[in-house]
Formats: structure tokens, C-alpha cells, sequence
């Protein structure tokens, strides 16, 4: 499980885990709701590309990215797009792949 939270992105504060930053009292709910969503869409396009659906598996690596642009997601959709385009499946400017 990818968790890239690692301050508070209100005050910087080191994040331990808790549900409001000790520093400032922020709510991290929505935030591990974001990151958990995000891995979940990620394990869904590793699941889709290991089953050789390359449609699906771009779609949810961009549902990743949307909510939560790791480096990890973003290397994993180019690493897609590259399979994609050298298997002669070009990319539309709607995200569709031909």
C-alpha cells in the first residue's frame, strides 16, 4: 500500500498517523480517503494489466493519478501509454484508446 502522506500540508508538521495533526489540529480524513482511494484504483490497473486489458488498466491509473499524482501512478500510466503505442494502439485526445 503506497502512503506518501508524510507532513501535515497545512503546517508541515510530521504526520503520525493520528487523525488530526497534533500541530494544528487539521483533519486528515479526506486526505487518507484521497490516498486510499488512489491505491485502490492503482491496484485495480496492476490487476487489469497483469489480465492483458490495457483499456481498463489506463483508465483506473488515471483515476489514480487524479486522486492522488504519485510518481509511482504517473510511472505506471506512461509505462501503458508506452506499451500501448508500441503495440500500435495510438491515444485519442478523449483518453480512448484506437
Amino acid at each position: 500500500m503506497l502512503v506518501a502522506m508524510e507532513k501535515c500540508p497545512h503546517c508541515r508538521a510530521l504526520y503520525r498517523g493520528e487523525a488530526e495533526c497534533y500541530r494544528c489540529g487539521f483533519d486528515f480524513r479526506y486526505t487518507r480517503m484521497c490516498e486510499a482511494e488512489s491505491n485502490f484504483n492503482y491496484q485495480e490497473a496492476i490487476r487489469c494489466l497483469a489480465g492483458g486489458d490495457d483499456v481498463r488498466a489506463l483508465h483506473f491509473v488515471k483515476e489514480a493519478c487524479y486522486y492522488h499524482n504519485h510518481e509511482q501512478n504517473v510511472r505506471l500510466k506512461a509505462f501503458i501509454r508506452l506499451k500501448n503505442l508500441y503495440n500500435g494502439k495510438e491515444e485519442k485526445k478523449d483518453g480512448q484508446t484506437v
